[in-house]
C-alpha cells in the first residue's frame, strides 16, 4: 500500500458524560493526555514519517484491508490486532475528524482494559523479529518496517514502566540514600512530566500566561499523586498480564483471545470486595518494604516514607475511585439562578441578530463580527448562516424577544432576498456578498451547508404552524422583557430610574393570571420605560428594551384592543345576558387568543354578544353602547389578524417551495450513492 492509506484514524475524545460521571473519570479523563488508545490528537509518527498509528476506530477501505490482511496471521492467536493491522496497511491520522468514545467509569474497569491491552501488546512481540508466524503455521519474513517495529517495542516499554519504576525505587532505597534520591527524582519526573509540562510552557510565554489555570495544575498534581499511590497495583497488573500471556502462548495455548466488554464492567462491581482485597496487597507490600528498610537501611526510611504511606492507603484510594456513580434524577429542575443565567446568555446571543440583520444586510445574517483589529462586520453569508438565522427567529419568539408580527415580517423579507440570489438546481451557493447579493468566488454548492439550510427550513415549517396556534400575548413576552431588563440593570447605577426598573423587573417576574391584567402591566411598562430609556440612552440595552416593549405594545394595540372593553362589565352587570355569556367572557379573559382563532372569529364570548346585539329588542340600552364598541374593536382586530395570517400562510408556502426546489439527487455519487461534500 505504498503511497496510500487504507485506514484513516480520526481524533478520539472521551464523551462529556463519561468524563464526569464518577470520581475516577473526573480525575483521570483528559481530552489531551498520555493515553495513546483514547486520545489521538497529534501523532509524532504521522508528523515525521507520514504514517500514523491505528487505535481501533477509524475509516477504512474494506477491499484494500481485506486484500492485504486475509490469511496474514495465525488463526485465534492475535488479541491486540489494531497496531499490527495498521502496520501492514498504512494509517493516516486525520485530527480534524473527531470520534467520541466512552471513558472507563471506574478503576476496576480501567485496570481490566489495561490488562487486556498489555496482553495484546506482548502477544505481537514476535513481530520484532526478522521472521514472524504465518497463517499456514510456519514462519515467514517480517514485512514490517523499522518504524512499525519500533511502535511495537515502544508499547512493550510502556507496559514495563510501572514495574521498572517500582523496582528502581525499592532497589535504590536499599543501596543508599543518595542513590535513592536520584531514583526518586527520576520516577517523580516521569510522574510529573504531564501535569507540569504544559503549565511550564504557558508560564514561560507571554500569551500562554493568561491561560494558566491553578485549578488545572492542582487537578493534574492530584492525578499524579494517585498514580504514585497505585504504582504497586499497576506494576502487579502489567506483570500478571505479561506472565499470563507468555504462559498461554508457550505452554497452555488457551485463553489467547480472552476479552471482556467494557459495558459489562459495572456488572462486575459485585466483586468489588475481592478487587479491593487484591489492592490490599499494596498495603502488605508497603509494610514489607518498610520493615526491610528499617532493619537493612534505616537511613533510607525517611526518603521512602511518603511513598510507603501512599502505597499503604492505596486500597482506600482504589475503593473511592471504583465507586459506582450515583444515579441522577433526570427530572431535577434547573436552579433558578442557572436558568436566569442561561436566559441572559440567550438574550445576549440574540442581540447579534437583532442588531445586525436589517435592511443594510438585505435581511441576511452577516457571517461574523470582528471586534479586534477591524471592529466591523463580515458582509458575507452562507446557507448555514441563513438557515440558523431563520430558525433562531422562532427561538427568539419562544423566549419573548420577538413578537409574531416581527417573526413573520423579518422572515418574509429574508425569503424575498433569497428569491433574488443566484442558485444551482435549487441550492444556494456557498457564499454571497450581502450588500450586492453577488456570489463569492469560488462558486460551489456545499452539501453540508445545503443540508443545514434544508433542516432549518423543515423546522421552520413546523415552528410557524405552531406559532399561528400560540397565544398572541402570554408570560413569555414578560420573561423576554425581564431578560433584557436584568442585563440593563447590571449596567445601571443606583438612581431613581434604576428603582423604577427594579419595580418593573419585580412585576415582570410576578405576573397576574388573566390577559386583561397582563395588558394593564404592558401599559404601565410602556409608560414608565420612557424615563428609564432617556436616563440610560448611552447604554445599548436600553434601546433593545424599548424596542421590545414597543413591539409587544403594537401586538396589544393591533389584536387585543377589544379585551379591555370586554373586561369593563362585571358579572352582575352581565347577568341579564345569561350565564352562558358570563362563562364565555370569563374563559376568554383568562388568556389571549391565537392568531388563527382571532382571524377566524373563534372567540365564543364575542360571537355570543354579537348575536345578542343583532337582536336589538333584547339588548338593554346601558349595554348597547358597550356592545357596539366591543364589536367594532373586535372587527378591526379580526381584520388585522386575517391580514397577518395571510402573510404567514404565504410565508409557509414560500418556505415549502424553497425546500422542495433543492434537488439533492445531483449530490450523490452514481457508483456508491454516497453524498459528495462539495460540488
Amino acid at each position: 500500500m505504498a503511497g496510500s492509506y487504507t485506514i484513516i484514524q480520526p481524533r478520539v475524545s472521551p464523551t462529556l458524560t463519561s468524563t464526569s460521571i464518577s470520581n475516577f473519570s473526573r480525575l483521570f479523563a483528559d481530552a489531551v493526555g498520555i493515553d495513546p488508545y483514547t486520545e489521538a490528537v497529534s501523532d509524532v509518527y504521522q508528523d515525521l514519517s507520514g504514517e500514523g498509528s491505528y487505535q481501533g476506530k477509524g475509516i477504512y477501505d474494506v477491499r484494500a484491508f481485506s486484500r492485504v490482511l486475509s490469511d496474514r496471521f495465525p488463526e485465534e492467536s492475535v488479541l491486540s490486532h489494531d497496531l499490527i493491522e495498521g502496520a501492514h496497511v498504512r494509517v493516516g491520522l486525520a485530527s480534524d475528524i473527531e470520534l467520541f468514545d466512552d471513558f472507563p467509569q471506574g478503576y476496576q474497569s480501567y485496570t481490566s482494559r489495561a490488562h487486556r491491552w498489555v496482553r495484546g501488546d506482548w502477544q505481537i512481540a514476535g513481530w520484532l523479529l526478522p521472521h514472524v508466524p504465518s497463517a499456514a503455521g510456519g514462519r515467514e519474513k517480517n514485512p514490517l518496517s523499522s518504524l512499525n517495529r519500533w511502535k511495537i517495542l515502544d508499547n512493550l516499554r510502556r507496559s514495563l514502566l510501572p514495574a521498572t519504576s517500582l523496582g528502581l525505587l525499592v532497589f535504590s532505597w536499599l543501596v543508599s540514600p543518595r542513590v535513592g534520591v536520584c531514583a526518586t527524582l527520576v520516577v517523580c519526573i516521569q510522574l510529573l512530566f504531564h501535569p507540569l509540562a504544559q503549565p511550564f510552557t504557558m508560564a514561560t510565554t507571554m500569551k500562554g500566561l493568561k491561560y494558566l489555570s491553578l485549578s488545572k495544575i492542582g487537578h493534574d498534581l492530584l492525578r499524579a499523586m494517585a498514580d504514585a499511590a497505585l504504582l504497586p497495583h499497576q506494576a502487579a497488573v502489567t506483570l500478571d498480564a505479561i506472565i499470563r500471556i507468555w504462559f498461554r502462548t508457550l505452554v497452555s495455548r488457551r485463553g489467547l483471545l480472552e476479552w471482556t466488554m467494557q459495558a459489562t464492567h459495572w456488572s462486575a462491581s459485585r466483586r468489588q470486595v475481592l478487587f479491593v482485597a487484591r489492592l490490599g496487597l499494596g498495603s502488605l507490600f508497603s509494610t514489607i518494604v518498610g520493615f526491610t528498610l528499617f532493619f537493612l537501611r534505616p537511613e533510607s526510611l525517611l526518603l521512602a516514607a511518603p511513598w510507603l504511606g501512599l502505597w499503604f492507603f492505596s486500597p482506600l484510594l482504589g475503593w473511592l475511585l471504583n465507586l459506582r456513580p450515583i444515579e441522577q434524577k433526570r427530572d431535577k429542575m434547573l436552579p433558578e439562578a442557572d436558568r436566569r443565567l442561561l436566559r441572559q446568555v440567550a438574550r445576549r446571543t440574540w442581540r447579534y441578530f437583532s442588531a445586525f440583520v436589517s435592511d443594510s444586510t438585505s435581511w441576511l445574517p452577516p457571517d461574523n463580527y470582528q471586534v479586534a483589529h477591524q471592529d466591523r462586520l463580515a458582509m458575507r453569508t452562507s446557507p448555514t448562516n441563513i438557515g440558523l438565522w431563520m430558525a433562531s427567529a422562532l427561538g427568539a419568539h419562544d423566549s419573548g424577544y420577538l413578537t409574531i408580527d416581527q417573526v413573520i415580517e423579518r422572515l418574509t423579507r429574508t425569503l424575498e432576498t433569497i428569491g433574488r440570489l443566484e442558485r444551482y438546481q435549487g441550492h444556494l451557493l456557498n457564499w454571497y456578498d450581502i450588500q450586492t447579493l453577488a456570489p463569492l468566488e469560488p462558486r460551489y454548492v456545499s452539501t453540508v451547508d445545503s443540508g443545514n439550510l434544508l433542516g432549518s427550513l423543515w423546522a421552520l415549517e413546523q415552528g410557524l404552524a405552531e406559532l399561528m396556534h400560540a397565544p398572541l400575548l402570554d408570560d413569555k413576552a414578560f420573561a423576554g422583557l425581564a431578560d433584557t431588563g436584568e442585563i440593563l440593570r447590571q449596567a445601571v447605577k443606583e438612581t431613581p430610574d434604576s428603582q423604577t426598573l427594579d419595580a418593573l423587573l419585580h412585576a415582570w417576574n410576578a405576573l397576574p393570571k388573566d390577559i386583561n391584567h397582563l395588558l394593564s402591566l404592558l401599559d404601565r411598562t410602556a409608560t414608565e420605560i420612557g424615563s428609564i430609556a432617556a436616563a440610560t440612552a448611552s447604554i445599548p440595552w436600553a434601546k433593545e428594551l424599548e424596542e421590545q416593549i414597543t413591539a409587544w405594545r403594537s401586538i396589544a394595540d393591533r389584536y387585543l384592543g377589544w379585551i379591555p372593553i370586554l373586561a369593563e362589565k362585571t358579572a352582575q352587570e352581565l347577568g341579564p345576558l345569561g350565564e352562558r355569556v358570563v362563562t364565555a367572557i370569563g374563559r376568554d379573559l383568562s388568556s389571549a387568543p391565537t392568531l388563527i382563532d382571532l382571524a377566524q372569529g373563534k372567540i365564543d364570548s364575542v360571537r355570543l354578544l354579537t348575536e345578542i346585539r343583532l337582536e336589538s329588542s333584547k339588548t338593554r340600552p346601558a349595554l348597547a353602547a358597550w356592545l357596539d364598541r366591543l364589536i367594532a374593536a373586535f372587527a378591526t382586530a379580526q381584520w388585522l389578524a386575517g391580514e397577518t395570517l395571510g402573510t404567514a400562510e404565504q410565508l409557509l408556502v414560500n418556505i415549502k417551495t424553497l425546500s422542495a426546489e433543492m434537488d439533492m439527487r445531483f449530490s450523490l455519487r452514481p457508483q456508491t450513492q454516497a453524498v459528495r461534500h462539495r460540488l
